[in-house]
């Protein structure tokens, strides 16, 4: 395991110097007004996340407009992540994996590449061109199958899937227990799921425990919180949950 850890970490800095090579880079301070259709479709979504009144279709059109750029990629949060997977989760095991709200897939595309190969690496996101972002630039992006879909109605048939991956998406749900319930409902028994989201952010806080089905068990569960200066928090909650 140690070793396997080491040589996946280190193909994981190669890749993440392939990855900002490829995309340009675009400081915060100069997005609002180099981009400002997209800055003012995000603080059009932030208010509706402050007043617990989010439309799916203002979440899919923010990413839409999206200018990709590798400001927004933190391989720092990436690292982690890639790391409690390799800890917590038995990847020998896994034939079959689908990652919710996956955008441009870039942690699934360096799976499928370095920890996954031969496997069936499926993605499925609401926003068309978070989709297209990656494609031909990032690499082993074509080694992950993607599709538009809502993650509250999942076009996955029941336990069909080994480990389920969903980063920094599920919080954008306007009806999150359900996103929770539909990845647990694909979920096949001894199969596992690796989540982080916002459990708290711009005034909107999400119940996660009353939702987990009596087959669900958690396996890893540590949060991170971040203070700004305006007052908001968040906290961002990092889960790992097996079906016995």
């Amino acid at each position: 395991m140690r070793s396997f850890r080491k040589t996946a970490l280190r193909n994981f800095e190669e890749f993440a110097r392939d990855f900002s090579r490829a995309f340009p880079s675009l400081p915060y301070e100069q997005y609002p007004t180099r981009c400002p259709e997209s800055f003012d479709l995000w603080n059009h979504l932030l208010n509706q996340v402050r007043s617990r009144k989010i439309e799916l279709k203002l979440v899919q059109a923010a990413y839409d407009v999206f200018p990709y750029c590798n400001y927004k990629t933190d391989f720092d949060l990436l690292r982690t992540n890639l790391l409690r997977i390799i800890d917590f989760i038995p990847l020998d095991h896994i034939e079959r994996v689908l990652s919710v709200g996956c955008g441009s897939c870039v942690l699934e595309s360096f799976m499928a590449t370095c920890l996954l190969r031969d496997r069936l690496v499926l993605g499925v996101d609401l926003s068309s061109r978070m989709l297209r972002a990656g494609v031909g630039l990032i690499p082993g992006r074509e080694l992950v199958r993607v599709t538009k879909a809502d993650a509250s109605m999942l076009p996955v048939g029941d336990a069909s899937v080994d480990l389920v991956l969903s980063f920094s998406a599920l919080h954008w749900l306007p009806n999150f227990p359900r996103g929770l319930s539909e990845i647990q409902r694909i979920l096949r028994q001894g199969g596992y799921a690796f989540l982080t989201f916002n459990e708290v952010g711009f005034g909107r806080e999400l119940e996660w425990r009353s939702h987990l089905e009596p087959a669900a068990s958690v396996v890893l569960n540590e949060h991170e919180v971040t203070d700004y200066p305006n007052g908001d928090r968040k906290v961002y909650r990092r889960l790992v949950i097996t079906k016995v």
